[in-house]
């Protein structure tokens, strides 16, 4: 029995082995070549990504130097453009200044022309004068324009209280060439300043002396027709030491004599 139960297991055994038998393991090799090619590829991975490194560095940095040089451009454009408006502030300011002088040169012309009987006297006065051998012509000028102004004073009128329409035109004129002689277009024209109406003249060492009084009516010009003030001449004794103020004539009266007298 026993040598049954042994060949049934013997033969249970045998079965069992050749159900599974496991495979012969062989060792994987391989040859020094294929290493050497594995490790070239790794060091070309680790230096492409190394340049790729550089090249994301290089382009980080490109970045910044552009956005700096943006922000330089930008400053740039902004200091143009204030210097641009200061000079359009500046170049208004010349034309400016160019319009006040060309206004200016138009009141010295006009000027000129006003008082071109003034120099032509002058200069018929002064004709003998360059004909004398051995005159100093220039010290005897000197002398004769500081002998002019010198001592010069200020006679001023001033007429307060005054309505006019729009043109009028208002004079004082009086019994002296500074005042015309009486003739109005050869007076003194008031311009307003401020609340009333103004007009002064120098007066130098001579006229000073023929000015110890003087007589003078104000003179309206309306249109085409002049008018006299009504009622007795004015009158003013010492008139350059202090300013002359007088308030508006009550009443103007037409005098045809007057622009026959012009």
């Amino acid at each position: 029995m026993l040598n049954g139960i042994f060949f049934l297991f013997s033969n249970a055994w045998n079965g069992f082995k050749t159900l599974y038998v496991p495979p012969t393991v062989s060792k994987i090799t391989a040859g020094p070549s294929e290493i050497e090619l594995i490790k070239k590829e790794l060091q070309q991975l680790r230096a492409e990504n190394t340049r790729l490194k550089n090249v994301e560095t290089d382009y980080r940095k490109s970045i910044r130097e552009q956005a700096e040089e943006i922000t330089n451009l930008k400053a740039l454009i902004a200091s143009y453009e204030r210097r641009l408006e200061e000079s359009e502030s500046l170049v208004a300011s010349n034309k400016r200044r160019l319009e006040e002088t060309e206004l200016l040169v138009i009141s010295y012309q006009r000027c000129l022309e006003k008082n071109q009987s003034f120099f032509d006297t002058i200069e018929k006065g002064l004709v003998n004068l360059k004909e004398v051998q051995g005159l100093d012509y220039s010290r005897t000028m000197d002398y004769i324009v500081l002998s002019t102004v010198r001592d010069v004073k200020i006679l001023t009128f001033k007429l307060t209280d005054i309505v006019l329409e729009s043109g009028d035109k208002i004079y004082v004129c009086g019994g002296h060439k500074l005042l015309g002689e009486w003739v109005p277009t050869s007076g003194l024209e008031l311009t307003p300043v401020n609340s009333h109406y103004e007009v002064s003249v120098g007066v130098n060492e001579l006229a000073q002396r023929e000015l110890g009084s003087i007589q003078y009516k104000y003179a309206l010009l309306r249109g085409n027709a002049w008018y006299w003030e009504s009622g007795k001449d004015r009158f003013r004794e010492n008139p350059i030491y202090s300013d002359i103020v007088d308030i508006q004539p009550r009443e103007w009266e037409v005098n045809p004599c007057l622009s026959s007298a012009e």
